[in-house]
């Protein structure tokens, strides 16, 4: 799909939504303690399996010009590659927000190294080490495993400033059991909220249903997981994740103007973008961008041609009410690597929550909040 007709189908969606009426292993942490006074709001994406290198190199050429690849790449060159900065025409939402007292994390080219903390480099490890702060969890599997662990998600959910306030929409179905959804009483994908019959399937409906939820649900923590990234890599299609990641860049750029746009909204939301794993380092033949684990399987036992070194480097970016900046243990260096585990209490200390009453061993915040500085 070209760009502009992947924004034109996201404009179709928006306009289709303004039609439709309003309608475990640990002991659950205490949902208790500390709650702000005017409960603040969060909005947490999740790009699955995106590389740093796209996210800070744009296009990668070798691969673009790989036919096997990239069937018509001259549209390609001329959509990503032609003008500017290659990195800027492809996710030119992640890369406004320094600009506007955010973050945007994990260039290696700066000496910031973001990687996972689990051993595995795959998805369902990856949400869990994300939204439960820790690395050392029983997760080493994508199957349809209902989750025994705490996610900050249900968390908040369960406490009184935001009980039944958080909503999930996402992509992939295996969100149900990462979110536990009968134990958190969070429904993934509300089949409550209504959409228009012509509104398509994987991300677009994904967004759509987010949208619909910023505007009709007014709920305080909004988590959002796209996923065509991932499933376009595995295909081989460069071309497609590309499209899929530019796509996913707008939609993010909706979420965030529907919410700065909302006075319910504005002022007091942060918005989190991460992504779970990487993919592959290039190679002669561009097969390993395909591909993401360490070979570490179950067991415990490694198994190298399963093994796709650069799967576990990561990226995030951060906008919020006040300005962000990393914390001490989070500066650019290219070791020890920040990782996604601090995420969670991120997350919490958004939220004007203390992340230590969520579980004092989770991995601490990966950025802090300052003050807003004097008009």
């Amino acid at each position: 799909m070209k760009p502009s007709i992947i924004f034109s189908c996201s404009a179709l969606v928006a306009s289709l939504l303004l039609s439709v009426p309003v309608a475990a292993r640990d002991a659950a942490p205490k949902a208790v303690a500390r709650t702000p006074q005017a409960p603040n709001r969060l909005i947490f994406v999740t790009v699955d399996g995106v590389r740093w290198q796209e996210i800070f190199h744009g296009a990668d050429p070798r691969i673009v010009d790989d036919l096997r690849r990239t069937p018509m790449p001259e549209r390609i060159r001329k959509d990503y590659l032609s003008a500017g900065k290659p990195a800027d025409a492809l996710t030119p939402f992640l890369h406004e927000l320094e600009g506007k007292e955010g973050l945007l994390l994990g260039n290696r080219d700066k000496n910031y190294c973001r990687r996972v903390g689990n051993r595995y480099w795959f998805s369902y490890p990856g949400y869990n080490e994300m939204l439960t702060g820790k690395t050392d969890s029983w997760a080493n599997t994508n199957d349809a495993v209902v989750n025994p662990d705490i996610t900050f998600l249900e968390w908040v959910n369960h406490m009184p400033a935001y009980a039944g306030k958080v909503r999930a929409y996402a992509t992939w179905d295996n969100f149900r059991n990462i979110l536990n959804e009968k134990r958190s009483q969070i429904a993934v994908n509300d089949p409550q909220l209504a959409l228009p019959a012509t509104v398509p399937g994987g991300d677009a409906r994904t967004f759509a249903l987010a949208l619909q939820s910023i505007r009709t649900e007014d709920p305080s923590v909004l988590f959002v997981g796209f996923g065509e990234t991932d499933e376009y890599a595995h295909e081989g299609h460069y071309d497609r994740y590309l499209d899929a990641l530019h796509m996913v860049d707008g939609y993010i750029r909706q979420l965030w103007e529907a919410a700065q746009s909302d006075p319910r909204w504005a002022g007091h939301t942060t918005l989190i973008v991460a992504t779970d794993h990487g993919r592959g380092l290039a190679d002669f033949d561009n097969e390993s961008w395909r591909r993401h684990s360490s070979g570490m399987d179950a067991a415990g036992l490694f198994h190298p041609e399963d093994s796709w070194p650069g799967s576990d480097q990561t990226w995030a970016a951060f906008i919020g009410p006040r300005p962000v900046e990393p914390t001490a243990k989070s500066a650019a260096q290219l070791w020890p690597c920040s990782t996604n585990s601090q995420l969670a209490a991120t997350a919490i200390e958004a939220l004007g929550l203390q992340w230590s009453d969520f579980n004092p061993k989770i991995s601490p915040p990966l950025v802090r909040f300052l003050k807003p500085k004097p008009q």
